[in-house]
């Protein structure tokens, strides 16, 4: 009978991730680039540049290494009546891309917190006894800052998921990571953790790991496209110019069709903001109810049932 393989031995050859005594300590050579990263330093500033070697610690951070995605959530997801949203979306948003898609540059983040913040106040009201969890990608870059940023206001329990090679975006911070072997896994640990995952636009990686991931560990993905909301264009084409998945949400869309749903968008003389919004609140609060047990997710609050 053969071994099971350790999970660090699948990491990236490239890339060194190790404790030091209760530090966590990431390591790589011929990376330049990362040294606008916050705690990042060069280890021998003097070797040449392809054996210059390149260092983070991460001191506060509580990291899990591979092979402990369970252990992570149970200490830290693992609350009564458990609804874990994932929140994916783009990393980068370049100021150059904002006006080329009709964009204040900040307004993405900003409706990527208020779309959060207003499903969280909607299904906290529908259910009281379900405890609100996020999962994202651990970086304090774009959408996951604010998904970090938002569940620390709301005070809601939340969890990273990152790997080797994105490791080196994250701060070190209070809250927790776990850290696959490399992208891949990742973003499969980042789908299976999760009950619902709510996509906010995104690139390739949405598409083809996270996206599809949803159908292959049978989670509830649910699409908005948040820049085609708040764009005075229209927002991204699904596709750039070399036909490279520009816009995860916007591509679903266009080769996804499900016969007996009416999709409905705005018009010039309509707001389909807060249409999209009430929408987004209510698919999600249906979804709730089907995964919560009975005696929490029938109970009705707020309303006034009539005949």
């Amino acid at each position: 009978m053969s071994r099971k393989k350790n999970p660090m031995d699948l990491i990236d050859p490239s890339y060194q991730l190790f404790r030091d005594g209760r530090e966590t300590v990431i390591r790589t050579k011929n990376r330049a680039d990362l040294l606008s990263e916050s705690g990042v330093i060069c280890l021998n500033p003097g070797a040449d540049a392809q054996e210059r070697m390149y260092e983070k610690r991460f001191v506060q951070k509580r990291i899990y290494f591979p092979g402990q995605r369970k252990l992570a959530i149970k200490e830290n997801l693992s609350l009564p009546y458990t609804l874990i949203f994932g929140i994916n979306g783009y990393s980068s948003l370049s100021e150059e891309k904002c006006r080329k898609y009709g964009v204040v540059p900040g307004a993405y983040e900003k409706a990527c917190s208020v779309a959060i913040e207003l499903m969280d106040e909607h299904v906290c009201a529908r259910y009281p006894d379900a405890n609100l969890c996020y999962a994202h990608g651990g970086s304090h870059l774009c959408v996951d800052r604010v998904t970090i940023e938002t569940a620390e206001r709301l005070r809601r329990a939340q969890l990273g998921f990152s790997c080797p090679e994105y490791l080196w975006y994250v701060h070190d911070d209070k809250h927790p990571i776990y850290v696959s072997p490399n992208k891949r896994s990742y973003s499969r640990a980042f789908v299976r953790s999760c009950d619902v995952l709510i996509a906010m636009n995104g690139r390739k990686q949405a598409y083809e790991m996270d996206f599809m991931g949803t159908l292959e560990f049978s989670k509830v993905l649910i699409p908005i496209n948040i820049l085609r909301l708040i764009s005075t264009t229209g927002g991204p084409p699904a596709l750039d110019e070399n036909g490279n998945i520009e816009d995860a949400v916007a591509h679903f869309e266009q080769r996804i069709f499900t016969v007996g749903r009416q999709l409905i968008g705005g018009t010039i003389a309509r707001d389909a903001w807060p249409d999209a919004i009430n929408d987004l609140r209510q698919i999600v609060s249906h979804v709730c109810r089907r995964i919560l047990p009975p005696d929490v997710g029938l109970e009705i609050h707020g309303q006034v049932l009539t005949h």
